[in-house]
């Protein structure tokens, strides 16, 4: 068997710093390895969440060609890797390495409760189907129901009704791209579930082998499943498309009447008690929402993996593990999901195999994902694509008991990815420009202004068909388009200061577009012959396309008002691009 050990101390949910410090002393390691080929036996059986045998059937795939992007698709394979799992109608098979600490890992039926084994998890199990690498984040079950009977606190999902999700979308700027696979054990006209990056995720593509009619659905807490008429083992394989905001974006100020009517709370015999918790943590809707949230998100990533206290195992299970701070992820998440759904705030419970995290519905965002830390001290990981792990950064309130994982998860990981670099922005925000034009005014002592513009699709020049001679002309391969965005932080700079940009190179056929180059020029207002211009930085594209250069202009600049430009070259197969 051929794992790949990742030493984890507590907070796995901290993945992307302890990366970043992994990307410093071990570039030339490597995280994942990959899975060897060998083809797994198809399991038949009755799985749950039959489905109606009259579901229309889809069309067929288009074919897709491989991308020649730099994050290539997976393997179109009908073999099974040696470790890799396989989803059937009740999730992934059933396995001895698999164990189910956070919840059962199917949507159907899933529930999981409150419990007093709070101490720290040693070692699990994780396997990744996407890339990037979402380690530990993969979406295996979201429940969004919670209960209370005889005094268990309980969290269920509430499916409802499924919705086809569509396939053959566009990238957007504001997202970011993930390849999925997955072998399934395919059942006709059943649900069967699969991972996903995210409740809202969108599809660019889709395909499989064998070339079968399917889809892809969702239900209210954002699980996916499959559905075709097919028999036997399926490989599928989905380009996704996730907003940033849902992994690092940031919280407006919203009132607390934009929470009106999402979340019935109607548990008045433990009412008293979330409520007496929530004034003793210091939090009461006379905050606004956005302070009560980063608040309870502070308390709650001060918990500890430790034993149950004895001395409160007579009490309220809830109040006991919030007010001595107490439990690994699954306490956290579903405790926190308990206090944010009493304050009338959606929460997800979410989890996999070997860690729990919450999803938190915010006006004006959307879904967000926020974890809590406590996940396993070891995570043995496999999988059998990933080139990069994903590494959104993590703006939220860190208390010092997180800041300390994060330090024993930094000293005691082993291993990281062999290049450096994920596809988490560093900055977090998004890189849309705003504005029409760009111009940069320099003075010694004085204000300017600036404005930002970002180009269209550049076109393909035309070729003539003949030669003087009158020779067919052989015309060259059309080159895809690109589109090249720019945004700046100052209206104005002085010499010798940093002039802070960032941007995205997305291509027409949504390819990533990572490791480009995109260069920074300067020219004095109204002069468009690029032999004006003068480069001043250079900068690369990370796998989602997204640049950012600070730039510091030479003390001997000319004093005067500069248009700001940035431009692509393109290659042999994309079209160069420019913003001004």
């Amino acid at each position: 068997m051929r794992w790949t050990k990742v030493l984890i101390a507590l907070a796995v949910c901290l993945v992307s710093a302890v990366l970043v410090a992994q990307q410093r002393v071990h570039q030339n390691r490597i995280l994942h390895e990959y899975f060897d080929g060998e083809v797994a036996p198809s399991s038949g059986g009755e799985g749950a969440g039959e489905a109606s045998s009259d579901m229309p059937t889809a069309p067929p795939l288009p074919a897709v060609a491989q991308s020649t992007g730099e994050l290539q698709p997976p393997p179109l394979s009908g073999e099974v890797g040696r470790d890799e799992l396989v989803w059937g109608a009740e999730g992934p098979s059933p396995d001895a390495r698999l164990e189910e600490p956070n919840g059962p890992l199917n949507p159907f039926g899933s529930s999981h409760s409150l419990d007093t084994r709070t101490d720290r998890v040693d070692e699990l199990n994780y396997f990744e189907n996407f890339d990037p690498s979402i380690i530990p984040f993969k979406r295996v079950v979201a429940l969004n129901r919670f209960r209370h009977v005889r005094g268990a606190y309980s969290v269920e999902l509430e499916s409802g009704r499924k919705v086809q999700v569509s396939s053959g979308n566009l990238l957007r700027d504001d997202e970011e791209v993930f390849w999925g696979t997955f072998a399934i054990n395919a059942l006709p006209n059943q649900w069967l579930p699969i991972a996903s990056v995210a409740p809202d995720q969108r599809i660019l593509r889709l395909e499989s082998e064998p070339p079968v009619p399917l889809e892809i659905h969702r239900d209210i807490a954002g699980n996916h499943f499959v559905m075709t008429q097919h028999r036997g083992l399926l490989r599928l394989n989905m380009q996704v498309a996730v907003r940033t905001d849902y992994f690092a974006g940031e919280f407006p100020d919203v009132s607390w009447g934009e929470f009106d009517g999402l979340v019935d709370f109607e548990h008045p015999e433990v009412s008293g008690v979330v409520q007496g918790v929530l004034r003793d943590i210091g939090v009461s809707k006379r905050q606004s929402p956005r302070e009560v949230l980063l608040t309870l998100i502070e308390y709650f990533r001060d918990f500890e993996g430790r034993a149950f206290p004895e001395d409160v195992a007579t009490d309220d299970l809830f109040k006991a593990i919030v007010d001595t701070q107490v439990g690994v992820c699954r306490h956290r998440s579903l405790a926190f999901l308990v206090a944010l759904r009493a304050l009338g705030i959606p929460v997800h419970y979410v989890y996999n195999e070997a860690h729990a995290f919450v999803e938190i519905y915010w006006p004006r965002l959307g879904w967000r994902r926020v974890d809590l830390g406590g996940a396993a001290d070891e995570l043995n990981s496999a999988s059998n694509q990933a080139s990069s792990i994903h590494q959104p950064p993590d703006s939220l309130p860190q208390p010092q008991r997180f800041l300390d994982e994060q330090e024993r998860m930094a000293s005691n990981t082993e291993g990281g990815p062999s290049e450096g670099g994920g596809s988490g922005e560093g900055s977090g925000e998004n890189s849309e420009s705003s504005e029409n034009s760009e111009t940069v005014e320099t003075a010694e002592g004085t204000e300017g202004s600036a404005n930002v513009e970002g180009s269209e699709l550049s076109e393909t020049a035309e070729v003539n068909d003949v030669t003087a001679e009158g020779e067919p002309v052989e015309e060259p391969p059309k080159r895809i388009a690109t589109r090249l965005t720019l945004s700046a932080t100052q209206t104005s700079i002085r010499r010798g200061e940093e002039l802070v940009l960032s941007g995205r190179l997305s291509a027409a056929d949504n390819r990533l577009m990572a490791n480009k180059v995109v260069e920074i020029h300067v020219a004095p207002l109204g002069q468009v012959n690029p032999s004006a211009r003068t480069l001043v930085d250079q900068a690369s594209t990370d796998l989602n396309g997204r640049y950012s250069s600070r730039t510091v202009l030479p003390p001997d600049f000319a004093v005067g008002r500069w248009t700001l430009f940035v431009h692509y070259k393109g290659d042999e197969e994309l079209d160069a691009s420019s913003a001004e």
